[in-house]
């Protein structure tokens, strides 16, 4: 029987040789390992079955019915089929009911061979990869720039739904739960981030392990079990072996899905990496892509090729899809368009914030300095935009940039022309 289904039992009765008084069905479900096993009956909505009379009832614990015939006369016979519902049971774990018949004057007595069945399940878990949170561009301690990206791990304990399927089973907190993470579109340079670099960008916990609140992703994971991720296991692009390590899957879950347990794994993304993504890209905004999945570093991948994870209790049996394995970031924006307002999105880089920083400034010329805008597609004009903006200049301080008159207008020229092909 699978967990967290309906069953029934029918049970067949007879009356020979005499008439017996307050006939009396005491029907009990027993198993060898209750914990394993638990199973209830389960009435319909009169509380009771159909062919049990007044003054039947079942144990406060579900397990005993105690179901009342009444009198009846020599001959009679009649049968009964009482609902059981199964909650949650380990695979194989016998099921069993036991009937015994009575009536007041001793007439009836009989017992039942045991009615014997067993529990079918499998574990039934889901692991996703949620959407990460990118920082801006941060200097570690060894003066390397990059970006910090915490990605979201989560494991879904399908048999904590509040509706169950149906066969699903427990997850076993003794077995390693091991994956693999793909960063198959990672620029070059990209590691697991350093506790320089996580620092650096305001991220709490360790790179590889249980969430933690403060980062504004996950909340904070259950103290009794760990993460690691084994080093860098990939040629092509990084994979790294995620183990989990215990777990309490008989917690409450922490949302409606089932999520059992949080982590993260964060990881470091070289400057020139990023760049180099977003120059390949639309010159712009960089585009990543990450999985998980069973496959080790002997295969690539990407989204359409994943195979599911195992997840591991009484048995080892895959997850129901990898549909939500995948997630597709993006570092950089779309600028607002020119003379526009607002805050414009975070860009890759700073030189490119100052540039969405300008848009929304009044549009003036400087000392009579007229340039004919060219091309955003001009490599000369991306080249000096390039340079010019990467001078040591604050973030977001547009004036006071120290450039004189002249090059300020030309700038603020080259910088609309190349904003208005985005």
């Amino acid at each position: 029987m699978r967990t967290f289904d309906l069953f029934a039992y029918r049970i067949d009765w007879n009356v020979n040789e005499a008439a017996a008084t307050k006939v009396v069905l005491k029907v009990t479900l027993d198993s060898a390992d209750p914990a394993k096993a638990a199973m209830t009956w389960n009435p319909d909505q009169t509380g009771m079955f159909a062919g049990c009379g007044v003054g039947s009832t079942i144990s406060a614990d579900g397990l005993t019915l105690t179901c009342v015939i009444g009198d009846v006369a020599e001959g009679s016979h009649g049968t009964i089929k009482p609902t059981v519902k199964l909650g949650m049971g380990q695979d194989g774990s016998p099921l069993t009911a036991h009937v015994v018949m009575s009536d007041t004057n001793g007439s009836v007595d009989a017992t039942s061979t045991p009615l014997a069945a067993a529990v079918s399940e499998a574990p039934a878990g889901n692991f996703v990869k949620g959407a990460p949170k990118a920082s801006g561009l941060v200097t570690d301690a060894t003066g390397a720039r990059g970006y910090v990206v915490n990605f979201p791990i989560t494991l879904q304990n399908l048999s904590a739904l509040s509706f169950p399927s149906k066969g699903a089973g427990q997850l076993d907190a003794s077995a390693p739960q091991e994956f693999y993470d793909h960063f198959w579109t990672a620029p070059a340079g990209t590691t697991l981030a350093t506790a320089s670099q996580m620092s650096a960008a305001g991220v709490v916990g360790t790179n590889c392990g249980p969430s933690v609140a403060a980062n504004g992703l996950l909340p904070d994971a259950p103290s009794d079990w760990t993460g690691s991720c084994a080093s860098n296991l990939g040629s092509a692009y990084p994979v790294w072996k995620i183990t989990i390590v215990g777990g309490s899957y008989s917690l409450t879950p922490v949302d409606a899905k089932g999520t059992i347990i949080t982590g993260q794994i964060v990881v470091w993304l070289p400057e020139a990496g990023v760049q180099a993504a977003a120059a390949a890209n639309d010159g712009v905004v960089a585009p990543f892509d990450n999985s998980i999945s069973s496959d080790d570093a002997s295969k690539a991948v990407n989204a359409t090729t994943l195979t599911p994870i195992g997840v591991k209790g009484s048995s080892t049996a895959a997850e129901p899809s990898t549909t939500d394995n995948s997630t597709h970031f993006t570092i950089g924006g779309t600028p607002p368009p020119p003379g526009g307002s607002g805050t414009s999105s975070t860009w890759f880089s700073h030189y490119a914030q100052l540039a969405a920083n300008y848009v929304e400034l009044s549009y003036t010329q400087n000392g009579g300095n007229v340039v004919e805008p060219r091309s955003c597609d001009d490599p000369v004009l991306r080249g000096e935009l390039h340079n010019r903006l990467r001078r040591d200049a604050v973030v977001g301080q547009w004036p006071g940039l120290p450039w004189d008159a002249g090059e300020h207008a030309a700038l603020r020229l080259h910088v609309r022309a190349c904003l208005g092909h985005h």
